[in-house]
């Protein structure tokens, strides 16, 4: 399974802010107990030599191979952070998902089809 197109659209439009503020190593753990990465890649994402960027970035090459339910328990995980930044930004990815999904957005464009753009194409 993989994740739908509208959840790693909405990555990939806040990745400098996902890259940038999520603080990884705080949890790694949590990310595991909740199924998500498994032993293996929590060894991966905690080598001391890898900078808080790398981390995420391999962090998320693992999530956008999960479902769509991983994803969401990452952004609870975000969202229950002490750290109102870090809160803040569970809360957003989760919205923007939602919101995408439910106004059809693909990437940055929104498909709209009206009773007249149908009848012009039969």
């Amino acid at each position: 399974m993989v994740l739908s197109k509208h959840i790693i659209d909405v990555i990939e439009q806040e990745y400098p802010i996902i890259i940038g503020d999520i603080p990884l190593l705080d949890i790694l753990y949590n990310l595991r107990s909740k199924g998500i990465i498994s032993d293996e890649e929590v060894d991966i994402l905690k080598v001391r030599d890898l900078n808080n960027k790398a981390r995420i970035y391999e962090f998320l090459k693992i999530l956008k191979t999960r479902r769509d339910d991983d994803f969401y328990e990452f952004c609870s995980l975000l969202k229950e952070s002490p750290v109102r930044h870090i809160s803040e930004i569970g809360q957003k990815l989760e919205i923007q998902v939602k919101n995408s999904k439910k106004n059809g957005f693909l990437g940055t464009t929104q498909l709209v089809l009206n009773e007249e753009t149908i009848g012009n194409s039969i």
